[in-house]
């Protein structure tokens, strides 16, 4: 569940529940909920965008509501951690409030929203303070995350260490490599689409992929604790 704080308008997606009914209504006096925006029919992108820029704010709630889930597996995708996916589209969609009185409908809402979350996500996985903190990743700690199976079940271990790995792997990839595996290997998205969302020809989404492919062999055969050291 995530609240949109810092828009400006109380947003919480699906509506806080909680066991307790009561404490469930009073929790969410006063907060929009994805059940009350779709009470009224939903709206054309265009009117939607347009109502949006001149004046009714509260509309953007919508846009959260209807593509809130694309960009949150989107980026989870990417990072493997909730929390930070959190944050992260969290701030796509803060930034999509901002910039949409700059978009020009030259793509489709939920591909600029997209392009937005995938630029935020590349500039985290870039960052210092990501890279010092992912050098702390090793075998072990792959293992220990992963839930304890008997002997028995050795062989099933070992097929979620070796996902496990690739997903570092990915997470490792150069940018431009990660994000078209991320939306057509993991999004099955086709490189039409990709190349949409991206911006680029769709000649450049098929080179990226081969390229992709062979960095992802010569990551996946270096152990994990020196992927950072590359």
């Amino acid at each position: 569940m995530l609240t949109y704080s810092r828009l400006p308008f109380p947003y919480r997606l699906r509506g806080c529940r909680t066991p307790d009914r009561r404490s469930e209504d009073a929790r969410c006096d006063g907060i929009a909920t994805e059940e009350s925006v779709h009470d009224q029919a939903e709206l054309p992108e265009q009117e939607l965008v347009a109502r949006i820029i001149f004046g009714e704010k509260d509309l953007f709630r919508e846009i959260v509501v209807r593509y809130e889930p694309l960009v949150y597996r989107t980026i989870l995708r990417s990072t493997g951690d909730a929390i930070i996916s959190s944050d992260l589209t969290q701030d796509t969609f803060l930034r999509a409030y901002t910039k949409l009185p700059t978009f020009r409908f030259e793509s489709k809402l939920s591909t600029w929203v997209l392009r937005i979350a995938l630029n935020l996500t590349s500039n985290h996985l870039s960052s210092k303070a990501y890279r010092q903190s992912k050098r702390t990743s090793s075998e072990s700690k792959l293992l220990n995350e992963m839930p304890q199976l008997s002997e028995d079940a050795q062989p099933e271990r070992e097929l979620q260490l070796r996902v496990a790995e690739m997903q570092d792997a990915i997470r490792s990839l150069s940018p431009k490599y990660r994000e078209v595996v991320i939306l057509c290997s993991l999004g099955q998205r086709t490189y039409a689409e990709t190349a949409e969302i991206l911006g680029i020809p769709v000649g450049t989404v098929r080179s990226r992929m081969n390229a992709a492919r062979q960095e992802l062999r010569t990551l996946m055969a270096v152990p994990v604790s020196r992927r950072n050291d590359r």
